[in-house]
Protein backbone atom coordinates (compact mmCIF):
# COMPACT_ATOMS: atom_id res chain seq x y z
CA UNK A 1 0.00 0.00 0.00
CA UNK A 2 1.31 3.45 -0.89
CA UNK A 3 2.46 5.46 2.12
CA UNK A 4 0.31 8.48 2.94
CA UNK A 5 1.52 9.54 6.39
CA UNK A 6 5.14 10.53 6.88
CA UNK A 7 6.72 10.69 10.31
CA UNK A 8 10.04 11.85 11.69
CA UNK A 9 12.37 10.02 14.05
CA UNK A 10 11.68 10.84 17.70
CA UNK A 11 14.63 11.54 19.94
CA UNK A 12 15.79 14.15 22.45
CA UNK A 13 15.94 16.74 19.68
CA UNK A 14 12.53 15.78 18.32
CA UNK A 15 10.44 14.76 21.36
CA UNK A 16 7.03 13.18 21.00
CA UNK A 17 3.75 13.15 22.92
CA UNK A 18 2.05 9.87 23.82
CA UNK A 19 -1.71 10.08 24.42
CA UNK A 20 -4.53 7.61 24.72
CA UNK A 21 -6.25 7.29 21.32
CA UNK A 22 -9.67 7.27 22.97
CA UNK A 23 -9.73 11.07 23.10
CA UNK A 24 -8.74 11.31 19.43
CA UNK A 25 -11.50 8.89 18.45
CA UNK A 26 -14.16 10.56 20.59
CA UNK A 27 -16.76 11.79 18.09
CA UNK A 28 -18.31 14.02 20.78
CA UNK A 29 -15.27 16.30 20.62
CA UNK A 30 -14.56 18.89 17.93
CA UNK A 31 -11.16 18.97 16.25
CA UNK A 32 -10.53 22.18 18.16
CA UNK A 33 -11.27 20.44 21.45
CA UNK A 34 -9.07 17.47 20.54
CA UNK A 35 -6.24 19.79 19.58
CA UNK A 36 -6.37 21.79 22.80
CA UNK A 37 -6.63 18.66 24.94
CA UNK A 38 -3.63 17.09 23.19
CA UNK A 39 -1.63 20.28 23.71
CA UNK A 40 -2.50 20.39 27.41
CA UNK A 41 -1.54 16.73 27.83
CA UNK A 42 1.84 17.52 26.29
CA UNK A 43 2.64 19.84 29.20
CA UNK A 44 4.38 18.68 32.42
CA UNK A 45 2.09 17.15 35.05
CA UNK A 46 2.61 20.07 37.46
CA UNK A 47 2.03 22.77 34.85
CA UNK A 48 -0.23 25.64 35.94
CA UNK A 49 -2.74 26.52 33.26
CA UNK A 50 -3.27 30.18 32.40
CA UNK A 51 -5.50 31.17 29.49
CA UNK A 52 -3.46 34.28 28.75
CA UNK A 53 -0.42 32.06 28.25
CA UNK A 54 -2.13 29.29 26.24
CA UNK A 55 -3.67 31.75 23.78
CA UNK A 56 -0.18 32.85 22.73
CA UNK A 57 0.57 29.41 21.26
CA UNK A 58 -2.09 29.41 18.52
CA UNK A 59 -3.79 31.90 16.23
CA UNK A 60 -7.38 31.09 17.26
CA UNK A 61 -7.78 33.88 19.80
CA UNK A 62 -9.41 34.03 23.22
CA UNK A 63 -13.00 33.35 22.14
CA UNK A 64 -11.96 30.13 20.41
CA UNK A 65 -9.87 29.06 23.40
CA UNK A 66 -12.71 29.72 25.84
CA UNK A 67 -15.20 27.72 23.78
CA UNK A 68 -12.73 24.80 23.54
CA UNK A 69 -12.22 24.84 27.31
CA UNK A 70 -15.99 24.91 27.82
CA UNK A 71 -16.36 21.92 25.48
CA UNK A 72 -13.72 19.91 27.36
CA UNK A 73 -15.37 20.73 30.69
CA UNK A 74 -18.75 19.59 29.39
CA UNK A 75 -17.21 16.33 28.18
CA UNK A 76 -15.36 15.62 31.43
CA UNK A 77 -11.79 16.16 30.23
CA UNK A 78 -11.27 19.29 32.33
CA UNK A 79 -12.34 20.07 35.87
CA UNK A 80 -12.35 23.76 36.65
CA UNK A 81 -12.39 25.05 40.22
CA UNK A 82 -13.58 28.52 41.18
CA UNK A 83 -11.20 30.28 43.57
CA UNK A 84 -11.61 33.38 45.72
CA UNK A 85 -9.27 35.65 47.62
CA UNK A 86 -9.37 36.20 51.38
CA UNK A 87 -12.20 38.72 50.91
CA UNK A 88 -14.40 36.21 49.11
CA UNK A 89 -13.98 37.89 45.72
CA UNK A 90 -13.56 35.88 42.53
CA UNK A 91 -9.88 35.41 41.75
CA UNK A 92 -9.90 32.96 38.88
CA UNK A 93 -9.83 29.23 38.22
CA UNK A 94 -7.56 26.27 38.73
CA UNK A 95 -7.68 23.42 36.25
CA UNK A 96 -7.24 19.65 36.25
CA UNK A 97 -6.87 17.98 32.84
CA UNK A 98 -7.69 14.29 32.29
CA UNK A 99 -6.63 12.00 29.47
CA UNK A 100 -9.73 9.87 30.10
CA UNK A 101 -12.90 11.84 30.92
CA UNK A 102 -14.27 12.00 34.43
CA UNK A 103 -17.76 13.13 35.37
CA UNK A 104 -19.01 15.46 32.64
CA UNK A 105 -19.50 19.18 33.16
CA UNK A 106 -17.87 19.49 36.57
CA UNK A 107 -17.29 23.02 37.83
CA UNK A 108 -16.33 23.37 41.48
CA UNK A 109 -16.36 26.31 43.86
CA UNK A 110 -13.11 26.20 45.84
CA UNK A 111 -10.24 28.13 47.37
CA UNK A 112 -7.13 27.15 45.50
CA UNK A 113 -4.82 29.91 44.30
CA UNK A 114 -3.94 28.86 40.78
CA UNK A 115 -5.23 29.64 37.33
CA UNK A 116 -6.90 32.44 35.44
CA UNK A 117 -10.54 33.23 34.90
CA UNK A 118 -12.54 32.19 31.86
CA UNK A 119 -15.95 33.00 30.45
CA UNK A 120 -18.32 31.54 27.93
CA UNK A 121 -18.13 32.11 24.20
CA UNK A 122 -20.00 35.09 22.77
CA UNK A 123 -23.17 33.71 21.17
CA UNK A 124 -26.82 34.60 21.06
CA UNK A 125 -28.83 31.56 22.11
CA UNK A 126 -32.44 30.43 22.38
CA UNK A 127 -33.08 28.31 25.47
CA UNK A 128 -35.74 27.27 27.88
CA UNK A 129 -35.78 30.13 30.35
CA UNK A 130 -35.99 27.70 33.24
CA UNK A 131 -32.48 26.50 32.43
CA UNK A 132 -31.21 29.81 33.79
CA UNK A 133 -33.11 29.61 37.07
CA UNK A 134 -31.37 29.14 40.38
CA UNK A 135 -31.78 25.81 42.16
CA UNK A 136 -31.61 24.58 45.73
CA UNK A 137 -32.00 27.69 47.89
CA UNK A 138 -32.27 28.12 51.63
CA UNK A 139 -35.08 30.53 50.83
CA UNK A 140 -37.36 27.51 51.12
CA UNK A 141 -36.54 27.50 54.82
CA UNK A 142 -39.39 29.43 56.45
CA UNK A 143 -37.08 30.47 59.29
CA UNK A 144 -34.76 32.44 56.99
CA UNK A 145 -34.82 36.25 57.29
CA UNK A 146 -36.10 37.35 53.90
CA UNK A 147 -35.76 41.04 54.80
CA UNK A 148 -32.06 40.82 55.60
CA UNK A 149 -29.87 42.65 53.08
CA UNK A 150 -26.46 41.32 52.00
CA UNK A 151 -23.90 41.88 49.26
CA UNK A 152 -23.78 39.51 46.31
CA UNK A 153 -20.82 37.44 47.53
CA UNK A 154 -22.58 36.87 50.86
CA UNK A 155 -25.82 36.04 49.08
CA UNK A 156 -24.12 33.26 47.13
CA UNK A 157 -22.31 31.84 50.15
CA UNK A 158 -25.06 32.24 52.77
CA UNK A 159 -28.04 31.12 50.74
CA UNK A 160 -26.16 28.40 48.86
CA UNK A 161 -27.59 29.25 45.47
CA UNK A 162 -26.41 27.04 42.65
CA UNK A 163 -25.64 29.62 40.00
CA UNK A 164 -24.07 29.18 36.60
CA UNK A 165 -20.45 30.27 37.00
CA UNK A 166 -20.60 32.70 34.07
CA UNK A 167 -23.69 34.41 35.53
CA UNK A 168 -22.10 34.65 38.97
CA UNK A 169 -18.93 36.16 37.53
CA UNK A 170 -20.90 38.58 35.34
CA UNK A 171 -23.00 39.87 38.26
CA UNK A 172 -19.93 40.29 40.43
CA UNK A 173 -18.29 42.16 37.56
CA UNK A 174 -21.27 44.54 37.58
CA UNK A 175 -20.89 45.26 41.30
CA UNK A 176 -17.15 45.88 40.83
CA UNK A 177 -17.78 48.37 38.00
CA UNK A 178 -20.38 50.06 40.19
CA UNK A 179 -17.82 50.42 42.97
CA UNK A 180 -15.27 51.99 40.64
CA UNK A 181 -17.77 54.41 39.12
CA UNK A 182 -19.70 55.38 42.24
CA UNK A 183 -16.72 55.27 44.65
CA UNK A 184 -18.71 53.08 47.01
CA UNK A 185 -19.87 49.48 47.32
CA UNK A 186 -23.06 48.47 45.60
CA UNK A 187 -25.99 48.68 48.05
CA UNK A 188 -26.93 45.41 49.72
CA UNK A 189 -30.08 43.69 48.50
CA UNK A 190 -32.50 41.22 50.03
CA UNK A 191 -32.40 37.55 49.15
CA UNK A 192 -35.52 38.00 47.01
CA UNK A 193 -33.92 40.86 45.08
CA UNK A 194 -30.67 38.99 44.43
CA UNK A 195 -32.67 35.96 43.31
CA UNK A 196 -34.54 38.17 40.86
CA UNK A 197 -31.24 39.54 39.53
CA UNK A 198 -29.85 36.02 39.01
CA UNK A 199 -33.03 34.64 37.45
CA UNK A 200 -33.39 37.53 35.01
CA UNK A 201 -29.71 38.18 34.26
CA UNK A 202 -29.64 36.52 30.84
CA UNK A 203 -33.19 37.45 29.83
CA UNK A 204 -32.96 40.75 28.02
CA UNK A 205 -36.52 41.07 26.75
CA UNK A 206 -39.34 39.80 28.93
CA UNK A 207 -41.65 39.72 25.92
CA UNK A 208 -39.58 36.83 24.57
CA UNK A 209 -38.81 34.63 27.54
CA UNK A 210 -37.33 31.86 25.40
CA UNK A 211 -34.52 34.12 24.11
CA UNK A 212 -31.46 34.55 26.27
CA UNK A 213 -27.93 35.82 25.72
CA UNK A 214 -24.59 34.63 27.03
CA UNK A 215 -23.04 36.35 30.03
CA UNK A 216 -20.34 37.88 27.84
CA UNK A 217 -22.99 39.73 25.85
CA UNK A 218 -24.53 40.96 29.10
CA UNK A 219 -21.05 42.21 30.10
CA UNK A 220 -20.91 44.27 26.91
CA UNK A 221 -24.40 45.61 27.59
CA UNK A 222 -23.31 46.49 31.12
CA UNK A 223 -20.39 48.50 29.72
CA UNK A 224 -22.82 50.48 27.54
CA UNK A 225 -25.10 50.92 30.56
CA UNK A 226 -22.37 52.46 32.71
CA UNK A 227 -21.33 54.73 29.84
CA UNK A 228 -24.89 56.07 29.62
CA UNK A 229 -25.94 59.13 31.63
CA UNK A 230 -29.45 58.85 33.06
CA UNK A 231 -31.66 61.78 34.00
CA UNK A 232 -33.72 59.51 36.23
CA UNK A 233 -32.71 56.42 38.14
CA UNK A 234 -29.18 55.30 38.97
CA UNK A 235 -26.74 52.45 38.40
CA UNK A 236 -28.19 50.16 41.05
CA UNK A 237 -28.38 46.67 39.60
CA UNK A 238 -32.13 46.56 40.28
CA UNK A 239 -32.50 49.60 38.04
CA UNK A 240 -30.47 47.83 35.36
CA UNK A 241 -32.71 44.75 35.23
CA UNK A 242 -36.00 46.64 35.49
CA UNK A 243 -38.11 48.34 32.83
CA UNK A 244 -36.59 49.09 29.43
CA UNK A 245 -33.00 49.73 30.55
CA UNK A 246 -31.40 46.44 29.46
CA UNK A 247 -33.63 46.16 26.39
CA UNK A 248 -32.54 49.61 25.16
CA UNK A 249 -28.88 48.95 25.88
CA UNK A 250 -29.19 45.57 24.13
CA UNK A 251 -30.52 47.24 20.98
CA UNK A 252 -27.63 49.69 21.13
CA UNK A 253 -25.26 46.74 21.37
CA UNK A 254 -26.91 45.14 18.34
CA UNK A 255 -26.65 48.34 16.31
CA UNK A 256 -22.97 48.73 17.20
CA UNK A 257 -22.34 45.19 15.97
CA UNK A 258 -24.17 45.84 12.71
CA UNK A 259 -22.16 49.04 12.23
CA UNK A 260 -18.88 47.14 12.66
CA UNK A 261 -19.95 44.51 10.16
CA UNK A 262 -21.00 47.22 7.71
Amino acid sequence: MEQSIFRIQKDSNNPYVMVNKQLLNNTELSWKGKGLLTYLLSLPDNWKIYEDEIVKHAKDGKDSLKSAIKELIENGYIERERIRNSHGQLKGYSYCVYEIPTKSGLSIVGKSNKGESATTNNNLTKNDRNNNKTMGSLSDDKTSDKNKTVDFVSFVSIYKYRIDSSVEESIERYTNIYKRKMKENHPNLTEKQWKQVVDEWLNIDHEYDDITVDAEIVDEIVDIHFATKYTKGNYNIMHFISGEIRKNRFHEWQRSGEAEEG
